[in-house]
C-alpha cells in the first residue's frame, strides 16, 4: 500500500469491516460510523463525512440506548454492560463538543 497513510488505511479499513455489518444497527457501529466522520473531514471530504454523521445519528436515535440504560438499571442487569453503554454516550457526548 505504497503511498498511503495511516488515516486512508484506517478509512479503508472502517469502511470495510462497515461494509461487513450490513447496516446493522449496533453501538460499536455508530461509533465506527462517527470515526469514518472525522476522517473523511479531516481529508476534506466533507460530503461524505457528512453522511457518515448523518447515519451515525439515525442510527444511534433508533437504538434508543438511553432507554435501555434505563431498563437496565431498573432490572438488573449487568453493571459493567450498564457502565460501557454510558462511557459510550458520553463519548459520543464530548465528541460533539
Amino acid at each position: 500500500m505504497q503511498g498511503f497513510n495511516t488515516r486512508d488505511r484506517f478509512l479503508m479499513e472502517a469502511k470495510r469491516l462497515h461494509d461487513r455489518e450490513s447496516g446493522r444497527r449496533s453501538l460499536p457501529t455508530v461509533q465506527a460510523l462517527l470515526l469514518m466522520f472525522a476522517c473523511s473531514s479531516g481529508m476534506g471530504q466533507d460530503r461524505a463525512g457528512t453522511m457518515f454523521r448523518y447515519t451515525a445519528y439515525e442510527m444511534l436515535k433508533r437504538l434508543r440506548l438511553e432507554a435501555k440504560l434505563r431498563f437496565m438499571e431498573s432490572s438488573g442487569n449487568s453493571h459493567d454492560e450498564q457502565k460501557a453503554v454510558a462511557r459510550a454516550l458520553w463519548g459520543i457526548y464530548f465528541f460533539e463538543r
